[in-house]
């Protein structure tokens, strides 16, 4: 009988959490390295923080005009520093005391009368704010993909002192936040974390404190990679039926496994009410059980064979690749600094000066001239050509797998874009010269590098807006505006000559003057009385993702405005309306109670 025919078994990639930082998956890479590579990968991008942080500010707002005392906290995994990627917002509005109206009533009718649709939480404590919802307002939001979860107190706010609790294990073994996060999502891939029938994600990370607060004295402690591992082991031993997992603390220790005090099979104590089993709904118990040992299961081949690295042996990565070609995709100029520029820059001079690379070296320089004397493209395609050629990336990751390079292994042109994005600076101009004439400074006297063009730049030039200059300017205006809400008043009156006209003005005007305070020099004063030439110099970076997140903050503040002052307008005898001059205005301009659109 012949053989049967075999299909070739299908290439398997290597895990894109190591490729994202250039790490192998043979078994050479230790755990806590993979450890902190994996939690590296799956952290919210300054992209994405900033997109959470404009819509806490957003909701801010809206709650603060129709509830005037209450203020917007942020609580859950953004306040313990255990988000990833994919995390939600949990936000609470807590008010001092008790309002004339029910505040999540409230809270709801007005974003139903801006057009952004809201549900209840299951069980009714809260809404559930869909980012992308928000387009309505601003078309920015549109490709958001996180909802806010909004919860009201009145008082004492539980969820606040939970994550102060939380925050306070965690400013002890800081590190030992990256082993929740990997235990975290091993448990949410397998279908275990929710608040339905599985465990919420705060009692994962209880079950791991406790832990923590067991062994914290051991002498292996510091090492995360044989933290993870006791962390299965120790659970896939653990007697459930007989013991409550709790980290209450008194006034000489915490106390972690104690015995059991409640009924239910599973036994965790709430983090504020130790009386209260925050697990008492949960229903997988034996399928925790099951994958604790699964893991331990994994992990015991891991250290019998080690072929492969700790955590490719039971975290699933087929859905992150999307995450992995996403980080690729935004791996360009942006998130190069510009400390980062400079420092490639005199790292490739030092190399340079080695005269087996004069031949490159004089390739450079007639590439600036080709350019003008400056620093342009056939500069830039110089430098891609010798990186690429002489594979400068890969070569330093095999020395330093974890350079900040790793990113850049596959994106040559993004790495030399965000280099170049710096060009206009001085001190890049300066360091260019250096590494294309090591011998005579950066401007020779006949011929050479001429780093600014033909003349010498003015004074104006060497003080224009730099990117990070633009990015802290619109975080200013953004924080103004929403800490203000004297400025939405001066907002909706700007509002009548069009959008963008509300940078102008008073609220950049105190900006800037703030600014001055914290530092005279700022390069803000110039354009203090000039509003037209601060929009000509932010447009510049309008692309940059964040700068495009602190003007979302800023449109979307204009969008509720506006749709609340159409409001006023269509029905002037509404009890909501104002009088149209601001100086006529009290100080709460804002209608307490909803708007009808």
């Amino acid at each position: 009988m012949p053989p049967r025919s075999q299909k070739p078994k299908p290439a398997v990639k290597n895990p894109p959490w190591l490729m994202q930082a250039g790490l192998l998956n043979d078994g050479s890479v230790d755990a806590a390295t993979e450890i902190e590579a994996f939690c590296k990968f799956v952290s919210a991008t300054e992209t994405e923080r900033a997109r959470r942080t404009a819509l806490r500010t957003t909701l801010q707002a809206v709650a603060q005009m129709h509830i005037p005392e209450a203020t917007i906290k942020i609580i859950g995994s953004c306040a313990t520093g255990l988000d990833t990627f994919g995390s939600g917002l949990d936000l609470v509005v807590e008010t001092p005391s008790v309002p004339p109206t029910d505040p999540q009533v409230s809270f709801k009718t007005a974003l139903d009368n801006l057009g952004v649709p809201t549900s209840m939480i299951p069980g009714g404590d809260g809404l559930i704010v869909p980012a992308a919802a928000l387009s309505k307002l601003a078309a920015g939001w549109a490709n958001a993909k996180f909802d806010a979860t909004v919860r009201f107190r009145v008082g004492h706010c539980t969820e606040r002192a939970a994550v102060s609790l939380i925050s306070s294990y965690f400013k002890t073994y800081p590190r030992h936040r990256q082993v929740v996060i990997v235990i975290r999502a091993v448990l949410r891939q397998m279908n275990l974390i929710d608040n339905v029938s599985g465990l919420p994600s705060h009692a994962v990370t209880i079950m791991a404190v406790a832990l923590f607060e067991k062994m914290k004295d051991g002498p292996s402690f510091p090492d995360i990679g044989w933290v993870l591992r006791e962390f299965f082991r120790f659970y896939a031993g653990f007697d459930f039926d007989a013991q409550t997992i709790t980290i209450s603390k008194t006034d000489e220790q915490t106390a972690t496994f104690v015995a059991k005090t409640h009924s239910d099979p599973l036994s965790i104590c709430d983090l504020v009410n130790p009386s209260l089993n925050c697990t008492s709904s949960t229903k997988k118990l034996p399928q925790l059980k099951a994958m604790f040992h699964y893991v331990t299961t994994c992990i015991q081949r891991f250290d019998r064979v080690g072929t492969r690295s700790l955590l490719a042996n039971f975290v699933a990565h087929n859905e992150l690749w999307d995450r992995y070609e996403t980080l690729k995709q935004t791996s360009g100029a942006y998130r190069i600094t510009k400390d980062f520029a400079m420092e490639l820059v005199t790292s490739m001079t030092q190399m340079l000066k080695d005269p087996a690379y004069a031949e490159i070296r004089t390739s450079f320089m007639e590439a600036s001239q080709r350019d003008g004397g400056s620093i342009g493209e056939n500069l830039k395609e110089a430098f891609l050509t010798f990186t690429a050629g002489h594979e400068l990336v890969s070569r330093r990751l095999m020395e330093n797998p974890r350079s900040k390079l790793a990113p850049f292994k596959d994106n040559i042109p993004g790495l030399a874009d965000g280099v170049m994005a710096y060009k206009d600076e001085p001190e890049m101009k300066q360091a260019i010269g250096v590494m294309l004439f090591p011998h005579s400074g950066s401007k020779p006297s006949e011929g050479g590098w001429k780093p600014w063009g033909k003349d010498p730049p003015s004074k104006e030039q060497e003080e224009k807006l730099t990117l990070e200059d633009v990015v802290d300017l619109m975080s200013r205006i953004a924080d103004f505006v929403s800490d203000h809400p004297e400025s939405m008043e001066e907002l909706e009156v700007m509002l009548e000559n069009g959008g963008i006209d509300a940078f102008k003005g008073r609220i950049a005007q105190q900006v800037i003057a703030t600014r001055a305070a914290e530092k005279p020099d700022t390069k803000l004063m110039k354009y203090k009385d000039n509003a037209d030439l601060l929009l000509d110099s932010v447009f510049e970076f309008i692309d940059n993702p964040q700068v495009q997140e602190h003007l979302l903050r800023v449109v979307t503040l204009n969008a509720i405005i506006t749709k609340i002052k159409k409001a006023k307008h269509a029905d002037p005898m509404h009890p909501g309306s104002q009088p149209s001059s601001p100086s006529a205005r009290p100080a709460t301009a804002i209608p307490a109670e909803p708007v009808p659109t």
